[in-house]
């Protein structure tokens, strides 16, 4: 298929291969082993610019074309789907907030997000609502004036152990709601999950919310909005992202069994 690429397609493909033997130089077995990516490698990974790669030169990314999105998560995946997981979640949720965000959430969250300055997670799954999204039991009240209160769960958070914000999707009676949530903000417990069968090192968690306080200016988009607008643009990033991943991780289990070699345990 390289005969579909263009030169810079095909020379961006071989320079994300490359990465693979930086990948291990970094000990991604150690990573599967002690669940965890250390903060140099994802310094790494903000210093290539991948955690920004596909938002526009302007907000700080590198406006890289969907193919070219693949090829990098195609070799990401063939060596570390774990490592892999941040590129997509960074990617949701900077290209759902860029698409949606107001002007001033832009301004302060996406130069952050594409430096890789901080890590997003797309906190959508609920205990009982994995693909029926719509089935959302995470609530939005209202409070004091515009002040919204946020209450419920999520889990299986990518990045959800080590991410600063939060991209939270809840209702507001029977109306979808989207808004930010820093790390730090009161009332956000975050208790990781460990010991999985794949992508151990990907920071997976669950999240509470108890009586956290959204303000105005945290809210994405408007009440109606997101899980109709908002969560398929992180969605349709995500899905490229997986299975371009998954493609690289059979690729590699291929090249691995035709060479014959055993694995290094």
């Amino acid at each position: 298929m390289q005969y579909l690429l263009t030169e810079q397609q095909k020379s961006q493909a071989g320079e994300f291969q490359n990465i693979r033997e930086r990948e291990r130089q970094a000990v991604c077995r150690e990573m599967d082993r002690e669940q965890k990516i250390p903060e140099s490698v994802i310094e790494m990974l903000a210093k290539l610019g991948y955690l920004g790669c596909s938002l526009p030169p302007q907000n700080g990314g590198h406006g890289w074309d969907m193919v070219t999105f693949g090829l990098l998560n195609e070799a990401l995946g063939r060596g570390c789907s774990s490592l892999n997981g941040v590129v997509t979640v960074q990617t949701m949720v900077s290209k759902a907030l860029l698409k949606w965000g107001s002007g001033e959430q832009i301004q302060k969250w996406i130069p952050m997000l594409a430096r890789g300055e901080i890590i997003g997670a797309f906190a959508l799954t609920e205990s009982g609502a994995g693909s029926d999204i719509h089935s959302l039991v995470t609530e939005f009240t209202h409070s004091r004036g515009d002040v919204l209160v946020l209450n419920g769960g999520k889990k299986w958070i990518t990045c959800g152990q080590f991410a600063s914000l939060f991209l939270v999707f809840g209702k507001l009676g029977d109306r979808s709601l989207a808004c930010l949530v820093p790390r730090e903000t009161p009332g956000l417990e975050v208790e990781p999950i460990h010991d999985l069968v794949g992508f151990r090192a990907a920071g997976l968690a669950k999240l509470a919310f108890n009586n956290v306080e959204v303000p105005p200016a945290n809210v994405v988009g408007k009440p109606g909005f997101a899980l109709s607008h908002v969560a398929p643009v992180g969605l349709h990033y995500g899905r490229i992202s997986t299975a371009c991943s998954a493609l690289g991780l059979l690729r590699g289990c291929f090249e691995e069994s035709v060479a014959g070699r055993p694995r290094e345990r």
